[in-house]
């Protein structure tokens, strides 16, 4: 089951088993504070008399004064009354409210969502390239591995405004937990470089440009004008 449908159903069960009930008539006590049914939410009144032979009780209402006689199955335990009854009552109320509140906030989660985040950092994340360029683009990268060493890999090539993500030469994916790269890029008439890192391959230097991400998989994507 969804973790945060959990919540709430423990939540609504929790707190429903301690709704409140209407008062005994036996057990209705003169001068004492009750919510009255039927009569808007919140109305509260003090029992005045009681008749136990009809089964109702002469209340007064607490916002007008007004007195009348009603039936005691409309008495409900009012909210203080029903709370200092009992402390494990009170006890239980509370973890039904933290409950509802773990449920309607990020507190529950969801186990599957849990797992497949911690599962991705620890695994590490992908290296998306997209080229939105009419050119054919050559990339160069120099990343962190897994195993916290610095890499340089090329050269890729992508053809015009196409996705993907970058593989070893064994067609795996590389990895990285780095929010920061480095590269540089070329097509036809356009070149991607900067003076964030160099590297030599093949005899020649590179200037690379800093790229950072530490949203998930790092994106990378690659713009020229016509």
């Amino acid at each position: 089951m969804n973790m945060r449908l959990a919540c709430v159903v423990s939540a609504a069960i929790i707190c429903s088993a301690f709704t409140a009930q209407a008062v005994p008539i036996d057990e209705v006590v003169p001068s004492a504070r009750y919510s009255v049914s039927g009569v808007g939410s919140n109305r509260t009144a003090i029992a005045v008399k009681v008749d136990s032979q009809s089964r109702k009780v002469l209340i007064r209402y607490d916002d007008n004064a007004r007195t009348e006689w009603v039936s005691s199955s409309r008495l409900l335990r009012s909210y203080e009354d029903s709370f200092s009854d009992d402390v494990g009552e009170t006890a239980l109320w509370g973890i039904g409210a933290a409950v509802l509140l773990c449920a309607l906030t990020d507190g529950c989660g969801d186990e599957t969502s849990s797992a497949s985040s911690t599962s991705s950092s620890t695994n590490g994340f992908g290296i998306k390239v997209t080229n939105n360029c009419h050119k054919e683009i050559s990339i160069l990268i120099h990343y962190k591995d897994l195993s916290n060493d610095w890499n340089t890999k090329y050269w890729w090539n992508f053809d015009p405004y196409e996705t993907n993500y970058l593989s070893s030469e064994d067609n795996k994916r590389l990895k990285t937990n780095n929010s920061i790269m480095y590269y540089y890029a070329v097509g036809d008439g356009y070149v991607w470089e900067g003076d964030a890192h160099s590297v030599k391959v093949g005899g020649n230097t590179y200037g690379l440009k800093k790229f950072e991400d530490s949203q998930g998989d790092t994106e990378l994507t690659f713009t020229c004008s016509s």
